[in-house]
């Protein structure tokens, strides 16, 4: 609270012109440096509590190791295992905190070493995790064959690795970062003349934020998770107003089970939408029956119901860094638009929805082209016969090769290349293109390529809508 009355009040007086605006740009350098203090200290505390937890936790896992069967070993009841690189991982007391939430429990009893890397591939802390946990050698055939095409992806890899495509292109990368700076402080300067035509180019820069937090969340950027998670903390939390932490939780169980029902959060679009038939049973027939017809509308409130969601992740799981950081997007645009610009409180919020009502049917419908009109997959046991590239190859496509789109969407039009590779960076993903198209053409029975240009994924959405509606209306119950 104190920080950010500080910072307020430096920012007050800058723009107020009251003190020299040197001394305020110094004042505010400072708050900045504390609030790095701060969450400096807030991590090792954390780290600290973190850690006796975790050891409390191995006293209790060496505990129940004790437990023997009559045959004098241990027993797997209620056990929880993976299968990595070979080897045999026990994480049932690891998965309690692994740090990315209950996503680890979608690969139980799986081999998850394509899963694995695409996550963790420069991960150090995940690595030594994994030799901090117990593993065997798993018996012969216990862990499934992986078909041919596995051994090449992986080997593609190697191949992507060494042609540098794991590495940012910092010019690209800059470009983006200054585009979203002047279009938010254009939108500031603006809000004086227009508040409507400057919360529409709001809206166009916080879409922007969205695909570069994206990256960020992804590791996209430098690989380094110390500095991409704290980029994604000040794109998502200072310029957007949300959470990173809670976008990661979300956007993990989507690349790890894509459009798996119960798995896959973004298929929770019910009672509003639905892109399959079965899953649109549970849809009430007056109301799914237009849903072809409201879902841009729909989009409008994407952003403000995510507005009240990330706020209660953030206090349920006890995140006041990210908060703090949240609260200073209000700060510092609602500063900037009522004393620098002028704005009334009214016209101020107006500002805000009107961005925020871009935002949404810019991300929800740039996203909504790649995944929901492809198939559905509607239990965990039906996903876990499909290996890794499989099941991403089924449930992604590509829509245009085109430069402009690219740009526009953070170069995430080709959706097959990132779900396969989602810690490279994106302006990348255009180099490995046609080495994944051809791996699937060599493969056509197993692996499916779905490239289309922009139009034709916009009518296969909705002619999915529409069709998907009248399905519903046309069934009895």
């Amino acid at each position: 609270g104190q920080f950010v009355l500080c910072l307020s009040h430096s920012i007050w007086v800058a723009y107020a012109g009251i003190y020299p605006r040197e001394l305020c740009a110094l004042d505010m350098w400072v708050m900045v440096n504390m609030l790095y203090l701060f969450n400096r200290f807030y991590q090792q505390a954390y780290k600290k509590k973190r850690a006796a937890k975790k050891a409390a936790e191995k006293s209790a896992a060496a505990a129940a190791a004790e437990k023997k069967s009559p045959a004098g070993q241990k027993t797997d009841e209620g056990r929880h295992y993976v299968y990595l690189n070979g080897l045999k991982y026990d994480v049932t007391e690891f998965s309690a905190r692994h740090p990315g939430g209950k996503v680890i429990g979608y690969y139980f009893n799986q081999d998850c070493t394509d899963a694995y890397n695409a996550f963790h591939r420069s991960s150090k802390y995940a690595a030594a995790v994994l030799k901090g946990l117990e593993k065997t050698t798993p018996a012969d055939g216990e862990v499934p064959k992986q078909p041919k095409y596995i051994a090449e992806y992986r080997e593609l890899l190697r191949k992507w690795t060494k042609m540098g495509l794991f590495k940012v292109n910092w010019a690209v990368m800059g470009i983006r970062m200054l585009e979203i700076v002047a279009g938010l402080v254009l939108a500031v300067y603006g809000a004086r003349y227009s508040v409507v035509l400057s919360g529409v180019l709001a809206g166009y820069a916080w879409a922007k934020c969205g695909f570069l937090q994206h990256d960020a969340g992804h590791l996209g950027i430098t690989g380094d998770s110390s500095v991409d998670i704290l980029v994604q903390v000040v794109v998502e939390g200072f310029a957007k107003g949300g959470s990173a932490a809670w976008w990661r939780n979300r956007h993990n169980k989507h690349h790890a089970k894509p459009n798996v029902h119960s798995q896959d959060t973004d298929l929770v679009t019910l009672p509003f939408l639905s892109w399959d038939r079965e899953h649109a049973k549970a849809a009430p027939k007056w109301l799914i029956r237009y849903q072809a017809y409201y879902f841009l509308p729909l989009l409008c409130f994407y952003v403000p119901i995510f507005f009240i969601t990330t706020k209660l992740f953030m206090w349920r799981k006890k995140r006041p860094f990210e908060a703090l950081v949240s609260l200073l997007h209000y700060v510092a645009f609602g500063s900037g638009l009522m004393v620098w610009s002028q704005l009334s409180l009214a016209q101020t919020v107006a500002w805000f929805l009107v961005g925020y009502a871009i935002q949404g049917v810019y991300l929800g419908f740039a996203f909504s082209l790649s995944h929901f009109a492809m198939p559905h997959i509607h239990t965990a046991e039906d996903a876990e016969k499909m290996d890794w590239v499989k099941l991403q190859c089924s449930t992604t496509l590509d829509f245009s090769r085109s430069e402009v789109v690219g740009w526009l969407t953070g170069h995430l039009n080709l959706q097959i290349e990132h779900h396969l590779c989602p810690t490279m960076p994106t302006m990348n993903y255009q180099y490995m293109r046609k080495d994944v198209e051809e791996l699937c053409k060599k493969y056509p029975d197993d692996l499916k390529y779905t490239s289309m240009s922009c139009w034709e994924a916009i009518k296969l959405n909705f002619n999915t809508l529409d069709e998907v509606a009248k399905h519903r209306c046309a069934q009895k119950n």
